[in-house]
């Protein structure tokens, strides 16, 4: 069976990573499965995330993982949505520590990894009209955003229409 293949769009929140997700799968010659941070953050069980939570952030990033690798053995391509953070606070450095795990993980599967950028005032405008989104969240993250990773190619959201980065990444996963 023939193995899917991963496209990683990291990004501070409100960059446009889902949006981008959404065009990637429009405009796709084969099927890609969108799996989210988001999806899998939304299924924590509030009372323990607030006792312990290192810890289930860190094993639900190992679930998603889990989750893709399932998805791509069955020969099917994900793109993946997902905030990966390096924060020197943080004594597990979660970032760096779900990277690691996550490049085992996928050892030998194709990953495009894809840097999703946007300019702080548009990122406050989005967070301002998501009313989901604390104002504020995403310019803390940059200084965050995991500077481990080698991406494959990095993509503006402002700058740049959806669709016009959206083939862009699909003309270096499919060339390969």
């Amino acid at each position: 069976m023939k193995r899917g293949k991963v496209i990683f769009l990291n990004g501070v929140s409100s960059s446009g990573k889902t949006t981008l997700a959404w065009k990637i799968q429009d405009l796709a010659k084969e099927p890609y499965y969108q799996i989210s941070q988001d999806m899998f953050c939304e299924m924590w069980p509030g009372e323990f995330w607030n006792a312990m939570p290192e810890k289930i952030f860190n094993h639900t990033m190992s679930l998603m993982y889990h989750t893709v690798r399932m998805f791509v053995d069955k020969g099917e391509n994900v793109v993946l949505d997902h905030v990966l953070l390096c924060d020197e606070k943080l004594k597990s450095d979660n970032g760096e520590a779900t990277l690691q795990e996550f490049k085992k993980i996928m050892k030998d599967v194709e990953v495009l990894y894809v840097k999703v950028e946007c300019p702080v005032e548009e990122l406050q405008r989005r967070e301002k009209l998501r009313e989901n989104r604390e104002v504020g969240l995403a310019e803390s993250q940059i200084v965050l955003l995991n500077p481990q990773i080698d991406y494959d190619i990095i993509v503006n959201t402002y700058s740049e229409n959806t669709e016009v980065s959206a083939k862009r990444i699909l003309e270096l996963i499919e060339a390969e």
